[in-house]
């Protein structure tokens, strides 16, 4: 009787030691969600706006010491882009003509991956210190759920309009397991130099354990040029798009080639 009962005691102890230790190593993994390195997003191409300039914002002055509007400073600036060879080609009527730049992107596409793109909105909006933004915000919207249209274009709200919930991303693996993917490929940059993307960085690794929970394999592609990652989206058979203009153009250039946006 006393061996059984040391025996089961035994068992009780190993089990206990066992869960301890996924509850050690569970804890260590979320810690690293938070220390790992900062990534660079600086895409070393300053106010590349392509998403603004196809929604029609290209008399915007841009910002910083290049007082060029944007239309202009992208001839000047951008030599050789998909941005330059748009207006050129287009100059009487540049905003939503999708079908004249996804005729551009096309000449550069080859076989079309049987994968799914996950564009993040980050850097400036996340990161620089005019929005006076902080984890437990960006985590408030992310976590409760908060609908866009219920923020107004506030200092201390407007940067979090971009970030998409974690519902949202859960009913997006609902549907990737359905289509039979599990891979993906997140994408972000940011197109202003803010030295430090802290936020950013936690951001892109938060939706990436999310996705790693759910036993996707995921790949970063981060600090792209924007031509590079609209080539790479039109290539892509499955597509999930953030908030932002530049999150729509790859959007519609995903709808136009008769890919699934999820």
């Amino acid at each position: 009787m006393n061996i059984f009962i040391l025996i089961l005691l035994s068992i009780l102890l190993i089990i206990l030691i066992k869960n301890l230790c996924n509850n050690i190593n569970f804890f260590k993994n979320n810690i690293n969600v938070l220390n790992e390195n900062n990534y660079n997003l600086y895409t070393n191409i300053d106010h590349y706006r392509i998403g603004d300039l196809v929604k029609g914002y290209g008399k915007t002055p841009m910002i910083g010491n290049k007082k060029l509007n944007l239309e202009d400073g992208i001839l000047k600036y951008h030599k050789n882009t998909l941005a330059e060879q748009y207006i050129l080609k287009n100059v009487n009527n540049l905003t939503h003509n999708y079908k004249l730049l996804n005729d551009l992107i096309k000449q550069k596409i080859n076989k079309k991956e049987n994968i799914c793109i996950v564009h993040l909105r980050v850097g400036d909006i996340l990161d620089d210190k005019y929005y006076n933004n902080s984890k437990e915000k960006l985590l408030n919207k992310f976590n409760n759920n908060i609908p866009d249209d219920n923020l107004t274009y506030s200092k201390n709200l407007l940067p979090n309009w971009y970030i998409k919930s974690k519902k949202y991303y859960l009913e997006k693996i609902n549907k990737l397991k359905k289509y039979k993917i599990n891979s993906i490929i997140i994408i972000a940059a940011s197109h202003i130099n803010i030295g430090n993307y802290e936020l950013s960085s936690y951001f892109i690794n938060l939706i990436k354990k999310m996705f790693e929970d759910y036993k996707f394999k995921v790949k970063l592609s981060l600090a792209n040029h924007p031509d590079d990652d609209l080539i790479l989206v039109a290539n892509s058979k499955y597509f999930i798009p953030s908030n932002g203009g530049y999150s729509d153009l790859l959007k519609n250039i995903s709808i136009i080639n008769n890919n699934i946006c999820l």
